[in-house]
Order: structure tokens, then C-alpha cells, then sequence
């Protein structure tokens, strides 16, 4: 004749053996007795104020000795009733890990999100420190084009830097500026800093000192590579820097027409390593990046409307205060 258990959870009640519930010592249920807090003399019923639903999987788990969940059940709730039914999650069956643990990731990444987005964001806009609000603004400034009239005219102008370096490259390698090109000669050091300093026709060398300065560390590598197969191949089909950035911008993005391509030996060397940069750093991260991309931007969007929704709410309960 076996021992017969009744226990209320939530106001659910389960009726199982008590064999059943000591096949894993260790565990809560495992050690339930008639002198605990949770049993009730009156009724002879164990009593816990927990969620029924999850418990239907946490009994099976002593019925069966396997761990299953529903998948439209939180996570995070998930881990909180296993902590209080002292089961470990390790015990969870192989079709619940993926689940379970990409949702545990997916909560580490809203937390830091909400840490860096929410929360840095509620202490700027509530803070009362100048120097904070100076700060913000910049931020505000630099980062949100469409914050204010002078966001906007700082990323036109950081678009049309960037254009113009591009342009002033492009500008460099075609002989239509006018500009002759001096006959070579061994100078010194010191000849040759005077001349650049002296010569006004190099227009185009200042205003690309200027970007560069600037543009530093925005250099593309299609450009890169255009420019260097287009001295490579001088004597080639690259005649010209546009068709040399065609060229690269195909490789590296291993759609690779066949239209135009290296003849020279250095030329070939040189394009084997532009296709294998296009296929580390573009082929082959695309993917993992734009699901990453479009998991943080969603997640960026909820806490945003969280964000703004209990900023709404203060300002609510503020006005009925006042």
C-alpha cells in the first residue's frame, strides 16, 4: 500500500506518491513531512504558493526523470521556480537547452542594453549637474542628427568631409587638374620641406592633409585596394581609380562579374588577398551581424517604448501630486 500526497500549489491541487517524490533526494518535495511549514494538519495537504503550471513539469520530472517545459513559458520564471523546487537546471532535457539558455542570452544583452541605454538616459535627463547636461547635449549633438538644427549641419558636414576625401583621391590619379607633374630629382630633406611649403599650386595636397586629419581612421578598404591595383596594374585594364574601386568593391563582396581583372602576376597576388579580406570581414560575418543587428535594434525599440512609457507615467503621477 503506498503513501498517498496531496499538495495544493496555487490552489491547484496534484496527487502523487511519496516514492515518487523521494527518486531525487536533495530536492524540495524530497524531504516534505508531516512537521514542515508548508503541511496543513486540517486538510492533510501540502501547500505551496507557487505557479501550478510549472509544477505540472517539475512532478513529471519525478514521475518520468525527465525535465521538459512548455516553450511559452518565461525563462526567467522557469529558473526562479527550479531555484525554489531545489532542481537544477542542468537536469533540463536536450530539446529545452536551446531555449532555455537563448533566452537566458537574450536577458544578458536586454540587461546591458537597458544599463548603457535606459538607465544611463534616465540619469542624464534627470541629472541637475551642468556639466552633465553639456555633456548630454554634445552626445545628443554628435550621435542623433535629428536632436537639433546644429546635429544636422555637423553630420553634413562629416558626410561631405568623407566625400571629399574620397573625391580628392579619385581627383589625384586623373591628369585633368592641370597641374604638371615635376621632373623627378634628388633634392635634400631640406629642399624638399621648402618646396612643399612655397608651392601654391598644390591645392589638392593641402585639402587632402586637411581630410586626412579629419578622416583618419574611416579609410575604406575597397579604396585601399582600388588604389593599389591600380598601380599594380598601371600598364593593365585599370586604367582609371573608378574601374580600379569597381574592381574591389566586386571582389570583396565576392560577386566577382569577370569583366575586369589583374593580369600581372603582383596584380593576381594582390587580388587573391582583397577576395579573401571581402570574405572574412564581409562573406562570412554579414550574416551572425545582421541577425545581431536586428535582435539589438529590437530589443532597443522595447526598452524605448518602456523607457518613455514610465517617463510618460512620472510625469502623470507628478501633475496629480502637484
Amino acid at each position: 500500500m503506498f503513501e498517498k500526497v496531496i499538495i495544493n500549489v496555487g490552489g491547484q491541487i496534484f496527487i502523487t506518491k511519496r516514492s515518487t517524490l523521494q527518486r531525487y533526494p536533495g530536492t524540495k518535495l524530497s524531504n516534505v513531512s508531516e512537521t514542515c511549514e508548508h503541511f496543513d494538519e486540517t486538510t492533510e495537504v501540502y501547500y505551496f504558493d507557487r505557479n501550478p503550471l510549472i509544477f505540472q513539469s517539475v512532478l513529471d520530472y519525478y514521475r518520468t526523470g525527465k525535465l521538459h517545459f512548455l516553450s511559452n513559458i518565461c525563462a526567467e520564471q522557469i529558473r526562479d521556480e527550479l531555484e525554489f523546487w531545489e532542481i537544477s537546471t542542468t537536469d533540463l532535457g536536450p530539446c529545452c537547452w536551446k531555449y532555455f539558455y537563448t533566452v537566458d542570452s537574450d536577458l544578458k544583452t536586454c540587461n546591458v542594453i537597458d544599463k548603457y541605454f535606459f538607465q544611463n538616459k534616465c540619469f542624464l535627463y534627470s541629472s541637475k549637474s551642468p556639466l552633465i547636461n553639456i555633456k548630454n547635449r554634445i552626445l545628443n549633438v554628435l550621435e542623433n542628427p535629428r536632436s537639433s538644427k546644429v546635429a544636422l549641419v555637423w553630420q553634413i558636414f562629416y558626410l561631405s568631409v568623407v566625400c571629399l576625401a574620397i573625391l580628392v583621391s579619385v581627383i589625384q590619379s586623373f591628369e585633368l587638374t592641370g597641374i604638371k607633374t615635376k621632373e623627378h630629382k634628388n633634392v635634400t630633406a631640406e629642399e624638399s620641406m621648402t618646396e612643399r611649403l612655397t608651392d601654391h599650386d598644390n591645392w589638392i595636397g593641402v585639402v587632402t592633409h586637411i581630410c586626412n586629419v579629419i578622416f583618419t581612421l574611416e579609410t575604406a578598404l575597397p579604396i585601399i585596394f582600388g588604389i593599389t591595383i591600380h598601380i599594380v596594374e598601371m600598364n593593365g585594364p585599370f586604367t582609371d581609380p573608378i574601374s580600379s574601386f569597381y574592381w574591389a568593391l566586386i571582389t570583396m563582396t565576392t560577386i566577382g562579374y569577370g569583366d575586369i581583372y589583374p593580369i600581372t602576376k603582383y596584380g593576381q597576388i594582390l587580388a587573391s588577398v582583397c577576395a579573401t579580406f571581402g570574405l572574412f570581414l564581409l562573406s562570412m560575418p554579414i550574416a551572425v551581424v545582421a541577425n545581431t543587428f536586428t535582435d539589438l535594434y529590437k530589443d532597443i525599440v522595447n526598452i524605448n517604448v518602456i523607457y518613455y512609457t514610465k517617463v510618460n507615467e512620472s510625469g502623470v503621477r507628478m501633475e496629480l501630486r502637484n
